[in-house]
């Protein structure tokens, strides 16, 4: 193996209460593609779950509430429309915007843990291809799922998990 440093913002790390990733301009504008610039997205003590360009002195946008977070991931979709995967009494929930709906849905999924939500490829040459991939741990298992099958369909990625791993 190679290793190497992550890239920004991954290089921040990651905690339980805030990730980061690379997106647009704007929330709901994916025309300026998903490498512009910084957001960061955290959920704040009483439930709030807000989002912001690192970079920006604006105040931080909230997208919903849910009490007792204790862990959150979030990724952009082409459309710069957010999902955020966030754990609430050890349940893991999945916020999206579901365009079947159209609109923001929130689909649980008991029985899983440590959710971490990214783009698989935020080139634009490859918008045609690229997903939004929900990850987790189950049992000894990391499984995945993608917003193309409208995170209906589960796959398997390794097997021999420790149950005391995180991702």
């Amino acid at each position: 193996p190679v290793s190497g440093a992550y890239l920004y913002p991954d290089s921040l790390g990651v905690g339980l209460l805030i990730d980061y990733e690379m997106g647009g301009d704007a929330l709901n504008d994916g025309s300026a593609g998903l490498q512009l610039q910084a957001w960061a997205c955290w959920a704040e003590p009483s439930g709030d779950v807000v989002i912001k360009p690192l970079a920006s002195a604006a105040d931080p946008v909230l997208l919903f509430n849910a009490s007792g977070i204790t862990e959150l991931s979030f990724a952009f979709d082409r459309n710069m429309r957010v999902s955020v995967a966030y754990t609430v009494g050890g349940v893991v929930k999945l916020r999206w915007y579901d365009s079947a709906v159209p609109g923001y849905v929130t689909t649980d999924f008991p029985g899983i843990r440590n959710p971490r939500l990214s783009h698989d490829d935020k080139r634009d040459s490859f918008s045609s291809q690229s997903d939004v991939i929900f990850a987790y741990l189950s049992g000894t298992e990391l499984r995945w799922r993608e917003q193309r099958d409208r995170y209906d369909t589960e796959y398997v990625w390794a097997t021999g998990i420790l149950p005391s791993l995180r991702l």
